[in-house]
């Protein structure tokens, strides 16, 4: 009731008063400005620090480039491993192709050599050649 019946209360002003209202309104103002304009250079600041800690959290520390580390050693170990395991396979590779051409030529040699047999055998003569050029090859 105290503040309805201040609030139903006229109030006047004298021209001390107003001018003193005034004064401290006109305070108030500048205070408000200078505060706006504080609090937009913090902002502002604020800004520029996050971008410097991006920066700086961009740049790994000493235990990331530990980890960075161990793990190219990992990957260089398994790759030299991988490297040694296809060595081998292309070791045997070309060792098996060459079994397999010592192969043909010598299935090529018998196959000549039963040719030879066959026709050699159908007269004396023949024989007698066939003979001759085995023992002369070996």
């Amino acid at each position: 009731k105290r503040l309805e019946n201040l609030a139903a209360m006229p109030f006047e002003l004298d021209d001390n008063e107003e001018e003193k209202m005034a004064e401290i309104e006109s305070i108030y103002t500048d205070l408000q400005k200078k505060h706006n304009k504080v609090r937009k250079l913090l902002a502002k600041k604020n800004q520029k620090v996050s971008v410097v800690s991006r920066l700086i959290d961009d740049v790994p520390t000493r235990s990331e480039l530990i980890q960075y580390e161990r793990r190219f050693v990992e990957l260089y170990e398994q790759i030299a491993t991988k490297l040694e395991e296809n060595r081998r396979h292309v070791t045997t590779y070309n060792t098996l192709k060459k079994v397999y051409e010592l192969i043909q030529k010598e299935e090529s040699l018998l196959q000549s050599v039963n040719d030879s047999f066959v026709n050699a055998m159908k007269s004396q003569r023949g024989k007698e050649d066939f003979f001759v050029s085995i023992h002369w090859n070996c």
